[in-house]
């Protein structure tokens, strides 16, 4: 999980982590991989979209 985290630069979520891990062959429940990403602090950094802007007519 730390790989594909460092991989990711961090923007995987657990789904993302959960699906990666799949793709490797290993079968681990979503909730089993969102607990031990909490325990190792291996959460996503979260990204805001900043809204477009737009000229007066």
């Amino acid at each position: 999980m730390k790989e594909i985290c460092q991989e990711s630069n961090h923007t995987y979520g657990y789904r993302r982590v959960t699906q990666a891990l799949r793709n490797r062959g290993l079968i681990v429940n979503h909730k089993k991989v969102l607990r031990i990403m909490k325990e190792y602090n291996l959460t996503c950094t979260k990204f805001t979209h900043r809204g477009r802007k737009y000229r007066s007519l």
